[in-house]
């Protein structure tokens, strides 16, 4: 099921042309309420989970999964859509319209898809406590702490890169996951490996978005425990910032 879906997104002899729409197809079917779900017998646990195809699938491979998502996510298609090449600027005002158009249609699926994400953590994490770094991460043992840790990891990218929003109960829990000590040597992502990376990733969060999502107190205080040294200096040239002004 993975290969296909490698193919669909561009890893396969599909026309360039048509690789557009089929990501689109893609992403909007594994959004889509699974059937297969609905016909069996199921616990009431498990009947209040979102049967969305793209739980089945990250159930049966979290990280290659979400590898298809970023590939139907291509980010060149947006950067040359919105890129000033020379001829940019006398582009008709038409071909301008469907390229923002197109580049608004990507990032409401990116949304989409980042709300069915958190959707899926929420009720595959049992809130016994509202710190990671506590050493007690309440997940179920259906999935491995670190496969919930991808789909952090990758939610937190596109907030980054803001092409998608989350409210600041989420960002919690990511900055939670983040500044963790809990994480294992298993726990090894290509797209966030390390605890500089994951540093990396707090730092890109903080910068983009606005103070009011998030408490500084509190950011300042998982990230000392974490050994974050850069969020500290971040902290202090925000600080010099604002005394300036």
């Amino acid at each position: 099921m993975i290969h296909l879906l490698h193919i669909i997104v561009g890893r396969g002899t599909i026309p360039p042309t048509r690789l557009p729409s089929l990501r689109r197809e893609l992403v909007e079917f594994l959004l889509k309420d699974s059937c297969t779900s609905k016909s069996q017998t199921i616990s009431d646990f498990e009947s209040r989970r979102p049967h969305l195809n793209l739980y089945l699938l990250l159930k049966l491979d979290t990280e290659a999964t979400l590898d298809v998502l970023r590939c139907a996510f291509m980010e060149d298609e947006i950067s040359n859509a919105c890129s000033s090449s020379p001829d940019s600027v006398n582009k008709p005002i038409e071909e301008a319209k469907k390229e923002d158009k197109a580049t608004e249609t990507q990032n409401a699926l990116v949304q989409n898809t980042v709300d069915a994400l958190i959707q899926i953590i929420d009720m595959n994490i049992v809130q016994t406590d509202t710190t990671f770094s506590s050493g007690e991460d309440g997940l179920i043992k259906e999935w491995p702490s670190k496969d919930i840790g991808y789909l952090f990891e990758f939610i937190a990218y596109y907030v980054a890169i803001q092409r998608a929003k989350i409210s600041k109960d989420v960002l919690c829990q990511i900055l939670e996951y983040l500044t963790s000590d809990s994480h294992s040597s298993t726990n090894i992502s290509v797209h966030c490996s390390t605890p500089k990376n994951r540093e990396k990733q707090v730092l890109a969060l903080l910068e983009v978005l606005p103070k009011s999502d998030w408490d500084p107190s509190f950011v300042l205080d998982l990230c000392e425990r974490a050994k974050y040294h850069q969020v500290g200096i971040f902290f202090i040239l925000a600080t010099l910032s604002s005394e300036a002004q």
